[in-house]
């Protein structure tokens, strides 16, 4: 028989505070995912407590302060769950104390995300010490994005104001089967054009609206970029894989074209300083240039005062002339692109663009964007630049257009 003093005897604390240490000590149960069937769900002051098992066991889980809508856990549905596991002492019961639940298949879809996230964050594609610094003053860019949404329209209402600014444009799949494949291409596209930096957009959307900006190949492409790239994908609360290999992710479409135009306006300032320092310089030299020779003349004789004069005035002439041509130049060359800019506005007005033969479809006083639209029997109106065609749909074909070609706005 042992003796006394030869028996640890531990409060029912000390055990229970062991417990917890080690489940926290163990960073693998710090954050994990828990399949399992709902059971005993309840809410109380705004926490959701309920079980979680299958055929062998289950797990109490607990969630502080719910902020989704908990409507979606039904008792007997299954359900994953991300958390962590700790242990409440005071009951003795370990618990799973949840951040976040996925109901049906968006949390294997979910999960199917956090296991590319950790891949590519392992090879480093995330880093920041990787990113590429985007240019601090912005003279030509290029955007990805689709034609057909209202993205591309709020990126150049903010770009509206950037007089002389280049813009590129790739008319891009944002979401569907052939998305990704189109993202990769734009990419490539703009990265032959070589702009300052390459606008990646489009709206917000659900996971799987948004899953082409997840895609592994999308991810490899942004960071394979020779320009740098800015996200501007969905609205601020959507997060995609394609953010965070970005160089700068932007919180909106919007956002990300004022920041373009912000970074144009400092670099055009830029340039109109450096003008003005080089026009003051210049005329500082001639001026010290002419008192020096003003000086020389009266050092030397008539004749010599003659020569000298006659030279330094031709070489006088030569530097006016000089100057007087770089300003001309410059003036010039802003001229031209002022008349280029507004010939290619012009351009893109409606009435312009009638008068060349084209015309639109609207049905119920509403423009048709996609033949999709009508069917077989629809009255439609043919708009020219002139006359209005009442019309009817006798027939449909559909038909499938890619548009791979780069759009170019001076």
């Amino acid at each position: 028989m042992l003796g006394q003093n030869q028996i640890k005897i531990y409060e029912v604390s000390e055990i229970s505070t062991r417990i917890k240490s080690d489940i926290k000590a163990d960073k693998t149960l710090q954050e994990v995912f828990v399949r399992g069937e709902v059971s005993n769900f309840s809410v109380v002051q705004g926490n959701a407590y309920f079980d979680i098992k299958d055929r062998v066991s289950k797990l109490h889980v607990v969630m502080f302060s719910v902020k989704k809508e908990v409507e979606e856990i039904k008792e007997g549905c299954t359900i994953i769950v991300h958390g962590k596991v700790d242990f409440y002492v005071k009951e003795g019961r370990v618990n799973l104390i949840a951040d976040n639940f996925y109901v049906g298949g968006a949390g294997e879809i979910y999960l199917m995300l956090e296991q590319l996230k950790e891949k590519l964050r392992a090879e480093g594609l995330f880093a920041i010490e990787k990113k590429r610094p985007i240019p601090q003053y912005i003279f030509r860019v290029g955007i990805a994005t689709s034609i057909q949404g209202a993205v591309i329209h709020d990126i150049l209402h903010a770009l509206s104001s950037a007089k002389g600014l280049e813009i590129y444009i790739v008319d891009t799949l944002v979401q569907g089967e052939n998305a990704k494949e189109s993202i990769v291409h734009a990419l490539d596209i703009l990265n032959c054009v070589q702009p300052d930096v390459i606008i990646l957009a489009r709206g917000g959307g659900s996971i799987e609206e948004l899953w082409a900006f997840n895609e592994e190949i999308v991810v490899r492409a942004i960071r394979n970029s020779k320009v740098p790239v800015i996200t501007a994908i969905g609205h601020e609360t959507d997060r995609t894989l394609a953010d965070l290999a970005s160089d700068m992710s932007a919180p909106t479409p919007t956002y990300a074209g004022k920041f373009v135009y912000e970074r144009y306006m400092n670099a055009i300032q830029k340039v109109m300083e450096s003008t003005k320092k080089l026009h003051e310089t210049a005329v500082e030299y001639v001026h010290e240039y002419t008192t020096t020779l003003d000086f020389l003349a009266s050092k030397l004789s008539k004749n010599e005062l003659w020569r000298s004069v006659q030279m330094q005035i031709s070489h006088t002439n030569i530097l006016r002339k000089s100057l007087n041509n770089a300003v001309l130049a410059a003036l010039t060359s802003k001229k031209m692109m002022l008349e280029k800019l507004t010939i290619s506005l012009e351009a893109l007005l409606p009435e312009h663009i009638l008068k060349l033969g084209y015309a639109y479809i609207t049905k119920d006083g509403k423009i048709v964007i996609s033949g999709k639209e009508l069917e077989i029997g629809n009255s439609i109106e043919i708009n020219f630049v002139d006359a209005v065609i009442d019309a009817k749909v006798e027939g449909k074909e559909v038909k499938e257009w890619k548009l791979e070609k780069v759009s170019r706005k001076n």
